[in-house]
C-alpha cells in the first residue's frame, strides 16, 4: 500500500516537470526571435511595404501613360504621391534630385523612388541612405565642340564637356557595350564618323546617350560637267552647273559653293574670287576669233573640278552687198531732177541687227525711213549688232540731181517781116560736178515780151 503511494508521487513530480517544460516551449514559440508574434509582425510589415511599393510604382506608370515631359516628370511624381490617400499621413515626400525622390511613410518605411524603379531602404533609423544618383541626362548636358565646324578637307578634332558635377565622361565610336572608354582628351577624326558620350559616377553610367555625327570632312570633288557657250561678235556667255559628289562612309557632300570661268584654257579664271551664279559673260572679245573655254566648280570644303576645254568662235556681223541689199530712188535714177532724191534701203539681213546709213562713210545713223539726199553722191548701208559691232557696208549712188542751169547764151535775130521775127539761139548745159549732174539741154522756149510769156 505504501509503494503505490510512492509511485504516484513520483509520477506527479514527473508530470509537473513535463508540464513546466511544455509551458516554457509554448512561451518561447510566442515571444522568441522566431516566435509566432514576431513572425506575424514581420508578415504585416512585408505586406505594408509591398502595398506601398506597388502604389508608388502605379503612380509612375500613370505618369508615363500621360506622357509627362522629362522636365516635369519628377515634380509631378512628388505631387501625385502627396495627393494619394495612402500617403496623406506620410512623414515626408522629398525630392532628392531631378531624377529621384525619398518617401517616408507614417510607419517609417523609407522608399527611394526613380522614374522607373522603387527601392525599399528600410524602416526608421535602420533605413539605408539613398544610393548615389546615376546621371540621368538630356543631350544638352553633354556638349560637343568640333574644330573646324565648317566643311574641311582635313581632320576634325572633337572636344566633349559637361557642367554636371561629380561626373566623368565616357565615349565610344561604335556605341557597343565593350567599346566605352574614359574621355581624357580631344578625339581626332580623319574620316567622317560618329561619337557617343555618356556620364558616369560612383553609382554607374547614365542611360541617356549623347551623339555627334561628324559629317563635315569632304575630300571628294564635284561631279564632272560640260558647259555650253553662246556668243555675239564681241561677247561670249559661258554657262554650266554641277552637283557635289555623293557622300560616302568616310566623306561628306558639302555642296557646290563657287564657279569660275576661263576663256584662255584655264590660264586666267574670272571673276576673281568666283561667283555663285552659273553663267558668266566675257566682253570685248574679237570677231570671228576661236577661244578655249573652261569652267571650274568648287565645293564648300575647297575641292574643285575643271571641265575639259571647249572651242568656241565668236560671231561676225554680216556685211551688206548687192545680193542682200537694194537701194531704191525717188525719182528713179533714170529721171533727172533739180530737186532732192529719196533713197529707200532694204536688206534681207535681220535677226536682231540694226540697219544704219551714211552719206559720207563716217557719220552713221539708224535707218528708219527713206533718206533725203540733196546732192549727188554715194549712200552707204550697213548693219550693227547689239554690241555696236558693224559689218561691211553696201553702197548705193545718187546721180540724177542737176541743180545747175545751162550755160549763158546769146539770141541771134534772123529774118524780120511785117508780122514775124526769126530768133536763133544755142547753148550747152553746165559741166557736171561731184554734186550735180550734166543733164543736157532738153529744149528751148521763146518770149517776145521780155519773158512775161514764153
Amino acid at each position: 500500500m505504501q509503494r503505490e503511494k510512492g509511485i504516484t508521487l513520483v509520477a506527479l513530480v514527473v508530470t509537473i516537470v513535463v508540464l513546466l517544460i511544455l509551458a516554457g516551449i509554448s512561451i518561447s514559440s510566442l515571444t522568441g526571435e522566431n516566435g509566432i508574434l514576431n513572425q506575424a509582425t514581420r508578415a504585416k510589415e512585408q505586406t505594408e511595404i509591398a502595398s506601398y511599393r506597388e502604389a508608388l510604382q502605379l503612380i509612375g506608370i500613370n505618369l508615363e501613360a500621360e506622357r509627362v515631359s522629362d522636365d516635369e516628370f519628377m515634380d509631378r511624381y512628388k505631387q501625385d504621391i502627396e495627393a494619394d490617400k495612402m500617403f496623406e499621413d506620410a512623414k515626408s515626400v522629398e525630392k532628392l534630385s531631378s531624377t529621384a525622390l525619398r518617401v517616408i511613410t507614417k510607419e517609417g518605411y523609407t522608399f527611394y523612388v526613380k522614374r522607373d524603379d522603387v527601392t525599399y531602404l528600410g524602416k526608421g533609423d535602420d533605413a539605408e541612405e539613398p544610393p548615389p544618383d546615376i546621371p540621368d541626362i538630356v543631350e544638352s548636358d553633354i556638349k560637343f565642340t568640333m574644330e573646324p565646324s565648317e566643311p574641311t578637307q582635313g581632320s576634325v578634332k572633337v572636344t566633349i564637356s559637361t557642367e554636371i558635377a561629380d561626373c566623368e565622361i565616357v565615349y565610344s565610336l561604335t556605341g557597343e557595350d565593350e567599346s566605352w572608354q574614359a574621355y581624357t582628351e580631344p578625339i581626332t577624326f580623319t574620316d567622317n564618323g560618329v561619337v557617343f558620350a555618356k556620364l558616369q559616377n560612383d553609382a554607374g553610367v547614365s542611360e541617356t546617350t549623347a551623339t555627334l555625327n561628324i559629317e563635315n570632312i569632304d575630300r571628294l570633288a564635284p561631279k564632272k560637267f560640260v558647259p555650253t557657250a553662246t556668243s555675239t561678235s564681241n561677247t561670249i556667255t559661258l554657262t554650266g552647273s554641277t552637283e557635289d559628289a555623293e557622300a560616302t562612309d568616310t566623306d561628306g557632300s558639302s555642296g557646290v559653293k563657287l564657279y569660275y570661268f576661263s576663256s584662255d584654257n584655264g590660264t586666267t579664271w574670272l571673276p576673281e574670287g568666283g561667283q555663285t551664279g552659273t553663267s558668266y559673260t566675257f566682253t570685248n572679245m574679237s570677231q570671228n576669233q576661236t577661244y578655249q573655254l573652261k569652267m571650274k566648280a568648287e565645293d564648300k570644303a575647297g575641292n574643285s573640278i575643271e571641265t575639259e576645254a571647249i572651242e568656241h568662235v565668236t560671231g561676225g556681223v554680216p556685211g551688206l552687198s548687192e545680193s542682200n541689199t537694194t537701194f531704191s530712188y525717188n525719182p528713179p535714177a533714170t529721171v533727172m531732177t533739180r530737186g532732192n532724191v529719196e533713197v529707200t534701203i532694204q536688206t534681207t539681213v535681220g535677226n536682231g541687227y540694226t540697219l544704219q546709213y551714211s552719206t559720207d562713210g563716217s557719220s552713221w545713223q539708224n535707218y528708219e525711213s527713206p533718206v533725203t539726199v540733196e546732192k549727188n553722191g554715194p549712200v552707204y548701208a550697213r548693219v550693227v549688232d547689239t554690241a555696236g559691232q558693224e559689218g561691211g557696208a553696201a553702197t548705193g549712188n545718187v546721180s540724177n540731181i542737176d541743180k545747175l542751169p545751162p550755160n549763158a547764151f546769146n539770141v541771134n535775130l534772123g529774118e524780120v517781116t511785117e508780122n514775124s521775127i526769126q530768133v536763133t539761139a544755142n547753148t550747152t548745159d553746165q559741166t557736171a560736178t561731184s554734186e550735180n549732174a550734166n543733164s543736157g539741154i532738153k529744149g528751148y522756149q521763146f518770149s517776145k515780151d521780155n519773158g512775161a510769156n514764153w
